[in-house]
């Protein structure tokens, strides 16, 4: 739970929040004060913490939902690899923390285009705003990959690219969001005529398979 935006440099077509890259825990919003859900997205591994932030895993199958103290984070994909390409290495953090952050790394949930991601985070108090992180990593692979994320029906990164070609870079995009009468926030990865979209038009990457690693909610 935030009451203010959190800063991170624009690198994508964003609408709403912002995207940067990532080389360690120090890098994203990591507080235990704060902090209401982390989850390992595709993982099966117990006890990664990170800067004091206990990260849950939900499971190597294709979907997967794991709650904390009433809030639930459910996401569904076509695919899932536990331990995916190249482990990631980070650096910084607390002592354990870079090694926890490429432990929650290595699993993911992805699907074949044109069909999406849905991770949806419910439980959640109308009129507070809650900070969203969603991580990704091309743990070594080259691949050129881009895709939209939407929440609550409405496109906020057009044609964001997650690509990097070292497994010691990740990407994260943050927002921040009330998640209205219903107390939930459904998210979209893919390529999609997302409402809003500027252009309307599909990714321009060679890749447009979505993946995602990690989801935190402050």
């Amino acid at each position: 739970l935030v009451a203010a935006a959190m800063t991170l440099a624009a690198e994508s077509a964003v609408i709403t929040g912002a995207t940067s890259t990532f080389t360690g825990p120090d890098d994203l919003l990591l507080d235990p004060s704060t902090n209401v859900i982390a989850v390992d997205i595709g993982g099966d591994t117990a006890g990664n913490t990170v800067n004091s932030v206990s990260f849950l895993n939900d499971g190597t199958g294709i979907t997967g939902s794991v709650s904390n103290g009433g809030v639930t984070v459910s996401s569904t994909a076509g695919f899932s690899i536990n331990g995916w390409s190249s482990a990631p290495t980070y650096i910084g953090g607390t002592p354990g923390s870079a090694s926890a952050l490429g432990n929650i790394m290595h699993d993911i949930r992805w699907s074949l285009s044109p069909s999406t991601i849905g991770v949806d985070i419910t439980g959640l108090n109308s009129g507070s705003i809650y900070n969203v992180q969603l991580l990704f990593s091309e743990n070594g692979s080259a691949s050129d990959r881009h895709l939209d994320i939407g929440v609550d029906g409405l496109l906020v990164v057009d044609d964001y690219a997650t690509t990097g070609t070292s497994a010691s870079v990740g990407s994260v995009y943050s927002g921040n969001f009330d998640p209205g009468a219903d107390g939930a926030l459904n998210i979209v990865m893919g390529v999609e005529p997302f409402p809003g979209d500027p252009n309307n038009t599909p990714a321009t990457g060679a890749d447009n398979n979505p993946i995602l690693q990690a989801v935190i909610v402050h």
